[in-house]
């Protein structure tokens, strides 16, 4: 099993400014921390997408989603390998 973050938002746009307003960084980052925790504690593998798909702003990079939530192709490239390691790990780690 995997666990994985949630991810950023952005609000560059006029469409994403409601999704924004509905995710604060920080309750995101809190949740990320918690999960993060609770995979450690619990031995479980934590996969953060979190951390490579934010901008300087500490909010999802502008490329990477038309609508401040959803991914492009382009997050999803990003994503991919992360979950594939991820994924790897989990079956190696539970034969």
């Amino acid at each position: 099993m995997v666990f994985a973050s949630v991810l950023p938002a952005h609000n560059y746009t006029r469409d994403a400014e409601e999704s924004f307003a509905l995710r604060p960084r920080e309750r995101i980052l809190a949740l990320n921390q918690w999960l993060k925790d609770y995979c450690v504690k619990n031995h479980l593998v934590s996969l953060d997408y979190f951390t490579s798909l934010v901008d300087e702003r500490g909010v999802l990079r502008r490329n990477l989603s038309d609508d401040g939530l959803h991914p492009t192709d382009a997050g999803y490239k990003i994503m991919a390998p992360l979950a594939e390691k991820a994924i790897q790990k989990a079956l190696a780690e539970n034969p």
